[in-house]
């Protein structure tokens, strides 16, 4: 079953990540959102140069709504919003592994941004490339 080992890296991961970030003193406030572009999104003669790269972006209030999802439910990356993300001011507090994903949540004092001050965030992650590695 490659869902339990899924979670079980994912659970590595966010405690490996979570235990070296307090020892460093680093604050945990999310900088940047960087996605990767889908085919048609490189392709967009509007496109940024690193899309166009086939490398991940960062998202910026400047540009339109990244949706990701499935094609019957896609929804935005980041809530459409007219501020960059940093200025959010998104402080992870917890994650939660699952198979083939983690699920992030994050605070801001921002409450007039963010609904009610929290924010739930869906990271998919190649869990097949990044085990390799390990092994």
């Amino acid at each position: 079953m490659p869902e339990v080992t899924e979670e079980q890296t994912g659970s590595i991961v966010l405690t490996t990540f979570n235990n070296g970030m307090k020892e460093k003193g680093e604050d945990l406030v999310l900088k940047d959102i960087y996605v990767d572009a889908s085919t048609k999104e490189a392709a967009r003669p509007s496109a940024c140069k690193l899309a166009k790269q086939d490398l991940p972006y960062p998202l910026t209030a400047s540009l339109p709504p990244v949706l990701r999802g499935n094609s019957s439910g896609q929804v935005p990356v980041y809530p459409p919003i007219d501020i960059e993300i940093e200025e959010a001011a998104l402080s992870l507090e917890t994650g939660h592994p699952n198979p083939g994903s983690m699920i992030l949540k994050f605070s801001s004092p921002r409450k007039d941004i963010v609904a009610g001050g929290i924010l739930f965030m869906q990271v998919c992650l190649l869990y097949y490339d990044f085990c390799s590695t390990l092994a």
